[in-house]
């Protein structure tokens, strides 16, 4: 059993879940890391950066994988790095105004803006994410303070989602709890922690053509 945790110094460590000793260092990533997903066989880390890149490591020798096409078809334990093929489609909706997308076009990441920058319509800063641990839902905060559901993988723009109420600034962390009945929101300036109940209405509500379940706070 292993432990991994990144800090502001954009290095990766990976401990011995027993006895909390150092196995592996990473490689240094250059920037703060904003988070970190191990994949389901222990074998690699992905790492998202504060200039908002996606880089791979490997586990055994902490060695960055020079080649990130490899880690394409990777199943993840937890999906918490707001980039990705199944996340990307949480960085597409349209914003109120041609102001707020101007804005939002600053936060988003680089490899979007030049994609959005045509048609006026640019992604907000997503801040966090996170999977529900039976892989079915995303949960997204942003910088705006924006809170949504969707349903998982989330890599189609215009997919239904669920917003939700409560927070006016930056969203720091959003996470399921591991029994998918709560949703934990953190917000980063105004110090509070939202709880949001799961309440399913239907048994297939989580098929593709259906959005993801209303929320009570």
């Amino acid at each position: 059993m292993k432990r991994h945790s990144s800090s502001s110094s954009s290095q990766i460590y990976v401990h011995d879940g027993r006895d909390g000793s150092l196995r592996t260092m990473c490689a240094k990533a250059g920037t703060p890391l904003t988070g970190l997903d191990v994949s389901c066989d222990a074998s690699l880390l992905q790492a998202a950066t504060m200039t908002d890149e996606l880089q791979f490591y490997s586990v055994v020798d902490g060695a960055r994988v020079a080649v990130p096409a490899t880690c394409r078809d990777t199943d993840w334990a937890t999906v918490t790095v707001p980039f990705g093929w199944r996340v990307q489609g949480c960085w597409k909706p349209t914003p109120d105004s041609e102001e707020d997308a101007a804005a939002a076009c600053e936060r988003a990441p680089r490899f979007m803006r030049h994609e959005y920058r045509p048609q006026a319509t640019y992604p907000p800063g997503v801040s966090t994410v996170d999977r529900s641990r039976d892989t079915s839902l995303l949960a997204k905060g942003c910088f705006d303070g924006t809170i949504a559901v969707y349903n998982y993988p989330t890599q189609a723009p215009g997919m239904a989602m669920r917003r939700l109420p409560g927070h006016g600034s930056r969203i720091a962390k959003v996470r399921f709890t591991s029994d998918m009945r709560h949703l934990i929101a953190l917000g980063q300036f105004n110090r509070t922690i939202t709880v949001y109940a799961l309440v399913p209405e239907e048994d297939d509500l989580f098929s593709t053509n259906t959005p993801p379940p209303p929320l009570r706070r």
